[in-house]
């Protein structure tokens, strides 16, 4: 019964814009002023594969159904991964002194 709903297609538009404003979210968290997190090694990673685990999940339920789709929206997510890593470290060379 879960499944049916949440695979509904009639639903893809709420989880599109569901998709939308976490992409917004974690844009901003990524992008705007640092906050306080903790000094642990590898939290950076766990807060990635949270993010990006909750991302995928949404735009799987975004989307129709199939193989294409899927790759695509795989595709679109590792790019927006690769946009953050590439902004944050022109970011960190701006900061740096040198």
């Amino acid at each position: 019964m879960i499944s049916s709903i949440l695979h509904d297609p009639r639903s893809r538009p709420a989880w599109l814009v569901l998709l939308v404003l976490l992409l917004a979210i974690i844009s901003w968290l990524a992008f705007g002023p640092a906050s306080p997190t903790p000094n642990l090694p590898g939290w950076d990673k766990v807060n990635h594969l949270l993010a990006f685990l909750v991302l995928g999940t949404v735009a799987s339920f975004a989307h129709a159904p199939g193989w294409r789709r899927t790759m695509a929206t795989a595709s679109g997510l590792l790019l927006y991964g690769g946009f953050i890593e590439i902004v944050r470290r022109d970011r960190v060379r701006a900061k740096t002194p040198g």
